[in-house]
C-alpha cells in the first residue's frame, strides 16, 4: 500500500523518506530491503554525490565533468501536488549549482503525469531575448519498462 505524507502538514527527516520509499520499492522490485538500504547508504556517501531534500522528496544526484552533468533519482513520499512543486524547485536548484543537464529514470507510470507537467511548463516558458528555455526529453524504453528523462537547463529560470 502506498503511503504519502503531505509535507505542508509534516516534514519527514530525509532518512525516513528514503526508508519509506524503499519499503515501496522493495515490493515493486522484489529485492531484499536490507540490501537496498545498504546500497543507498553507500550511494549517498560516494564522491561527487549531492543529496538534497525538498518537501518529503529526497533527490540523489551523481555529478560528473565539473558538476555540469548529473544523473539522479528521487525518493518521494510527498503528495502528487507537492512532488510537482518540489520538482520545480529542484529544477531551479540544479542550474543554480551550475548543472546544464540532468538525467533521471523510473520504472512504470508512477511519475508520468509529473514529468508531463514539467515538460508542459518548460514548453510554455516565456524566454527573454538572448536566453534559452529548459527542454525536457521523455522517452519510454520498452525492453526495460523504464522511462528516461533528460533535462537540458536553459539560461531562463524555469
Amino acid at each position: 500500500m502506498e503511503q504519502v505524507v503531505d509535507s505542508t502538514q509534516e516534514q519527514l527527516p530525509g532518512p525516513v523518506v528514503i526508508a519509506m520509499a524503499i519499503d515501496q520499492l522493495q515490493e515493486q522490485e522484489g529485492l531484499p530491503k536490507e540490501a537496498m538500504m545498504l546500497a543507498i547508504a553507500k550511494e549517498t556517501t560516494m564522491d561527487n554525490t549531492d543529496v538534497v531534500q525538498i518537501g518529503n522528496t529526497v533527490y540523489i544526484t551523481h555529478t560528473k565533468e565539473g558538476g555540469e552533468y548529473g544523473v539522479g533519482r528521487a525518493f518521494n513520499m510527498d503528495t502528487a501536488q507537492n512532488f510537482v512543486a518540489n520538482g520545480f524547485e529542484f529544477c531551479t536548484y540544479l542550474p543554480n549549482k551550475g548543472m546544464k543537464q540532468y538525467i533521471t529514470y523510473y520504472r512504470g507510470e508512477i511519475y508520468d503525469r509529473a514529468f508531463d507537467a514539467f515538460k508542459r511548463r518548460a514548453d510554455r516558458q516565456e524566454v527573454k531575448r538572448g536566453n534559452t528555455r529548459t527542454e525536457f526529453t521523455i522517452r519510454k524504453t520498452p525492453k526495460s519498462e523504464q522511462t528516461v528523462v533528460v533535462i537540458n537547463f536553459g539560461t531562463e529560470p524555469l
